[in-house]
């Protein structure tokens, strides 16, 4: 029965493809049709891979939708009726903060601009590293640090070409193959760069931190400088396109964003990525960006100037109290926060233009 079952998916599959040579048809329909056990394999393992496909969509659509900004924390070891504001801070759960620091691995895996991952991140668990946070905090912000079992500070490089030593080992690192890089890498592997490939690709990556190594008194006003000479000259090749002076993509310049942009558009992937695997996981966060940077520098030693502080991310088990509202009046708890309408923030092809899937 089962070979049935396979072969009228085969056929089914054939009937739907494009591009199906006879040949191609005849030779899976020999496959098929004759049962050897290379055919019935393969068209299990084809099974199988749908079958994977779809369960880790369904999951993957769960933990999206579970995802939500816990606004009340339960503390470890105090179980009580209700969240009491308290001003001290919490011990922290053990196996939380393991969990934790298991998905800020899963969040190194996030897309980085030239893979440098400009960011760093300081996970916070000890009683009087949660209590000195929470003193630049604001608002219930500073309960949430307290009662949370630990805080993943997030920092924005915007020096990251002061790691160029590290980024070249990691990249001749990755060229050489081994089972450990081809099993991380999911048995993809990294193709050879040339000397003169690394060195234009480190020219790149300097330009978009700061201009660095040159001291930063001279490289902030020089990175100013070519920013605003490149969108002049994107603006003048944008122009000469629109007349038809200039043809083709070559003469498309992009716009620059300052090494803080920069690197902070990269910690917000790794960020967001720390959120979905917190909830894959069984455990609530809270994503705020309600702190004082400078103080929250000055008690976690956070070098001056080479860093900022896009986002601090509580992580914890939730009160799941969703009668009782926050500082700004919202009631989240365990309920889905509302969302507009996909019209209104999805167009197709252009602003404003409503989406049609017929229209592709």
């Amino acid at each position: 029965m089962r070979s049935y079952v396979l072969f009228a998916i085969a056929i089914a599959r054939g009937l739907q493809t494009e591009a199906f040579s006879p040949r191609q048809v005849q030779h899976d329909t020999r496959v098929i049709v004759t049962g050897s056990s290379r055919g019935r394999t393969q068209m299990s393992r084809e099974a199988s891979s749908e079958d994977t496909a779809v369960a880790t969509e369904e999951t993957f659509d769960h933990v999206v939708n579970k995802r939500y900004a816990c606004t009340r924390f339960r503390r470890y070891q105090e179980p009580r009726v209700n969240n009491t504001e308290t001003l001290t801070a919490s011990v922290s759960d053990p196996d939380i903060v393991s969990r934790a620091f298991q998905c800020l691995g899963l969040a190194q895996r996030s897309p980085s601009g030239f893979n440098e991952q400009p960011f760093r991140i300081i996970l916070v668990s000890q009683c009087e590293a949660k209590q000195n946070l929470a003193s630049y905090c604001i608002g219930r912000n500073a309960y949430r640090v307290r009662d949370s079992d630990c805080s993943a500070v997030f920092l924005a490089d915007r020096e990251s070409g002061r790691n160029g030593k590290r980024y070249n080992e990691m990249l001749r690192a990755s060229m050489i193959f081994s089972e450990e890089n081809h099993r991380v890498a999911g048995g993809r592997s990294r193709r050879h760069m040339s000397g003169k490939e690394m060195r234009k690709l480190r020219l790149i990556i300097n330009f978009m931190s700061s201009c660095y190594p040159w001291p930063r008194f001279i490289a902030v006003p020089v990175s100013f400088a070519v920013r605003w000479l490149v969108c002049g000259v994107a603006m003048l090749t944008r122009f000469l396109r629109s007349i038809n002076i200039l043809k083709g993509s070559r003469f498309v310049l992009p716009t620059l964003s300052s090494a803080e942009t920069w690197a902070t558009k990269n910690t917000s992937l790794a960020a967001m990525t720390f959120l979905l695997a917190c909830t894959s996981r069984g455990l609530s966060t809270c994503p705020m960006e309600g702190f004082d940077a400078g103080g929250v520098r000055k008690v976690l030693n956070v070098p001056r100037g080479r860093y900022s502080i896009p986002l601090i991310v509580c992580v914890g088990k939730s009160h799941k109290m969703s009668d009782e509202a926050d500082d700004t009046g919202m009631s989240h708890g365990s309920m889905m926060s509302p969302r507009y309408p996909l019209k209104d923030v999805v167009f197709g092809n252009a602003f404003g233009e409503p989406f049609s899937a017929g229209n592709c």
